[in-house]
């Protein structure tokens, strides 16, 4: 999981309310869209939860535009905080939440509460991952009882602990299995920390971040 800065909210999500709009169901496709957009913009189009990859909207004619591989998840759940359904930091994309048939991320969280914010920089530094299969954990515990319960955000679920190993595998065979020097771990955090020219960031990018910051931190 990484840090999400929060932009402004979108101009339309600004029009809908000044309008008297109160009701995150009745917004038009036109506005939530933009959400979306400014969502997905915000975290290098990444699941704010797994930072599984997300794409771009892609128009689909007459139906405005495809959502089956993003959903809008509200911190507060609607249910509980009807107060916040349309307070625009209360929102972050997030993935379908399938990996095979098994839940996750919002999906798996449905409507509980959790914790954590993924705009709390100290959530990130909290986490760790396992090199040798690709576990997530937090000190925190009650941060850690969010992460991995099966019933909230359940990421330890086994295809995203596969995913997380293998892109440190990846790592670890570009960086080279010796010769690991302070330049070359610097140089390569840069690239997992900059967005490409369509503003995303790397699928996973937490993961290698805190890798290679642990290695800098064993070589200084």
């Amino acid at each position: 999981m990484i840090t999400i800065e929060k932009q402004k909210q979108p101009g339309s999500l600004i029009a809908f309310k000044k309008n008297g709009g109160t009701d995150y169901l009745s917004l038009d496709k036109d506005t939530k869209k933009d959400i979306v957009d400014s969502l997905l913009e915000e975290q290098g189009y990444l699941c704010a939860y797994c930072m599984r990859r997300i794409p771009r909207h892609e128009k689909n004619g007459e139906n405005g535009y495809l959502d089956d591989h993003v959903r809008i998840e509200h911190l507060k759940d609607r249910a509980h905080n009807p107060e916040l359904q349309l307070e625009y930091k209360n929102m972050v994309a997030v993935c379908p939440g399938f990996l095979g048939s098994i839940p996750h991320c919002d999906r798996s969280k449905g409507s509980r509460s959790i914790t954590l914010s993924p705009f709390d920089s100290e959530l990130e530094k909290s986490i760790s991952y396992a090199t040798k299969d690709g576990g997530i954990k937090s000190e925190n515990p009650d941060w850690n009882k969010d992460l991995t319960d099966e019933d909230l955000l359940n990421l330890n679920h086994e295809g995203l602990k596969i995913a997380r190993k293998n892109v440190i595998f990846e790592v670890i065979a570009i960086l080279g299995k010796k010769g690991w020097t302070k330049i070359k771990l610097e140089r390569e955090l840069d690239n997992w920390n900059h967005r490409d020219s369509n503003g995303y960031l790397r699928e996973y990018a937490g993961v290698v971040r805190y890798f290679i910051k642990r290695k800098l931190r064993i070589i200084k």
